[in-house]
């Protein structure tokens, strides 16, 4: 029998059912004989809810007979927040805590949630009656070294893989040692005291893509769905196009099957990939959807797509389905720049993607900028301005044209050296410095007038960078910091004494970073001889799965991994 919310929302709270609406027809299985898995959300409650990661391992462990998943709103205030949304079951009652962690700055979140749900948040005080805590998603393939001390395994690579053996090993042992001992002989799986470094990120090979509705509730809600994983664009700054390689594609048909309950909802069908623009069968998968009368959305484009013809036709289709707002990721301004990054659009195609963009009636253009790349200058910084001021009048006269007066805003955000990309050695400027540069080049893109600024702060994106680069160490200052984030003043100085220097200098070739724990696949001498062709504005060759080897990412039979490439 399913209990009732003893601390925290009301079971009628509008908040929970929105949540709960998100799984439209769910049920909640019984506990006796199944394994039992709460996955862990730090977004907040009718929210995100840890994007189609958290829904994908929710539906996988659900889909076993054998075993029931519910969710944990991990950003809801107080104890409540340690309740699954099914059942209201405590988190400490459940065989495993699954949680996805996207982005680094959760890291800072898991230790106090942990403490505050009754779990101790170190894994070597954890006893048997505890939870094993097993944590995955893209902040965990960057590095996950951070929060090794609060976790009892982690999978840096793909859920659909290492899921089943993870449940099979569960249920065929007992005992917290037993069960350890046992996860720990899982490809894909490291467990800290067990495993040997480094633990491979492995993929899914299947044609299955991931699909959930956000917003649940709205009348006017998106249901998104996966298009493919990684990207072979190789832009150098990029975790998602090194470090999930091969790019894979999802085919037009499983696409369309798994947007089907979207549409039958009347919902707009959010197509999600890092590499949308360079999906193999975007013809045919625009026509089947057209079939289906869906109405669709995209977050950000290609500039060089846009002005092709498949781009045209995309740019379309999402206009008449009522986009409001397009993101055209600019980076930089100069050509010798935007070599240096292997960015391959040209002055003039992002002109003439502005100019279509307002043509077709889509009302705010969003622009993604970066300040800080590796071999930057001054001059760099002003063609970026100069190339603004042209975006704007090419989008403002395309949008005169047809009456209306467009909105053009800009995120301006600090580089931060991602590991696993051939810029993961580069080093980031003084904290003054790059709030300096920043609040200079803002004010040159305000007096352009009428434009909206905003990005990351200095200061958040140089912890984004200490966290990459960090070990276990981290995590006094994590436990410390107790939910904070950034830490307080003066708690990195106290007890990480050398972080400005992790931060501010670039990692020394001869030292092994602490992230080379986990491995992507990629060779790290092809990742130094990327950085060397960046040095030298070259672009490296292209990325393509099922025909080339030379990174090493690609396993023999990579045109397995690409049924959308058929």
């Amino acid at each position: 029998m399913a209990r009732r919310w003893t601390v925290g929302p009301r079971k009628g709270s509008p908040k929970i059912a929105l949540a709960r609406a998100a799984r439209p027809g769910g049920k909640v299985k019984e506990f006796g004989g199944r394994v039992s898995a709460a996955v862990l959300s730090f977004d907040p409650l009718g929210g995100d809810m840890g994007g189609l990661a958290v829904d994908l391992v929710y539906d996988r462990v659900n889909a076993d007979p054998r075993a029931l998943a519910e969710r944990l709103p991990g950003g809801a205030q107080g104890k409540g927040a340690c309740r699954t949304l099914e059942s209201g079951r405590p988190a400490r009652d459940f065989s495993l805590l699954l949680c996805s962690l996207s982005a680094e700055e959760q890291f800072a979140l898991l230790p106090e949630y942990l403490d505050r749900c009754g779990i101790p948040a170190l894994a070597a005080d954890r006893g048997e009656r505890d939870p094993l805590v097993i944590a995955g998603g893209m902040a965990l393939r960057l590095n996950p070294r951070p929060i090794l001390p609060f976790l009892d395994a982690f999978a840096p690579g793909d859920a659909e893989p290492v899921l089943p053996p993870l449940l099979d090993a569960i249920r065929q042992t007992s005992g917290r040692g037993e069960r350890l001992d046992a996860l720990a002989a899982i490809g894909g799986i490291g467990v800290p005291g067990r495993t040997v470094a480094p633990v491979r990120a492995v993929m899914f090979d299947g044609d299955r893509p991931a699909a959930r509705q956000v917003r649940p509730g709205e009348r006017h809600g998106v249901f998104m769905v996966e298009t493919g994983r990684g990207c072979p664009a190789g832009c150098r700054f990029c975790a998602v196009g090194w470090a999930v390689r091969p790019p894979r594609f999802f085919s037009a048909g499983a696409i369309r099957q798994a947007a089907a309950e979207g549409i039958r909802q009347g919902l707009r069908i959010g197509l999600v990939g890092a590499s949308l623009s360079q999906y193999p069968q975007l013809d045919r998968l625009l026509e089947e959807l057209g079939e289906d009368r869906a109405d669709l959305t995209a977050a950000s484009l290609d500039p060089a797509f846009l002005c092709s013809e498949p781009g045209r036709v995309l740019l379309g289709r999402l206009a008449v389905s009522g986009l409001q707002t397009l993101t055209l990721a600019l980076e930089c301004g100069s050509e010798r720049l935007r070599r240096v990054i292997h960015k391959s659009a040209r002055k003039e195609q992002i002109l003439e993607a502005a100019a279509r963009a307002g043509e077709s009636g889509i009302g705010h253009l969003k622009l993604y900028l970066m300040l800080g790349l590796p071999t930057e200058e001054e001059e760099d910084l002003r063609a970026q301005v100069e190339l603004v001021g042209d975006v704007m009048s090419a989008w403002l006269s395309s949008q005169r044209r047809r009456g209306r007066r467009g909105r053009l805003g800009i995120s301006l955000n600090p580089f931060v050296p991602k590991p696993h990309t051939p810029f993961s050695h580069e080093a980031m400027p003084p904290l003054a410095e790059l709030r300096r540069r920043i609040e200079a080049q803002r004010q040159r893109l305000r007096a352009l007038g009428g434009i909206e600024v905003s990005g990351l702060s200095p200061r958040l994106a140089q912890m984004q960078c200490l966290l990459n680069r960090s070990d276990e160490s981290m995590a006094r200052v994590l436990l410390r910091a107790g939910g904070r984030w950034p830490p307080p003043a003066g708690l990195l100085d106290e007890l990480l004494g050398d972080w400005e220097d992790r931060v501010h200098r670039p990692w020394p070739d001869d030292e092994p970073p602490p992230w080379r724990i986990v491995d992507t696949g990629v060779a790290n001498a092809w990742l130094a001889a990327e950085r060397e062709r960046a040095r030298r504005a070259e672009p490296g060759p292209p990325c393509r799965p099922g025909v080339c080897q030379a990174c090493g990412a690609c396993p023999e039979r990579a045109e397995a991994l690409n049924p959308g490439c058929g």
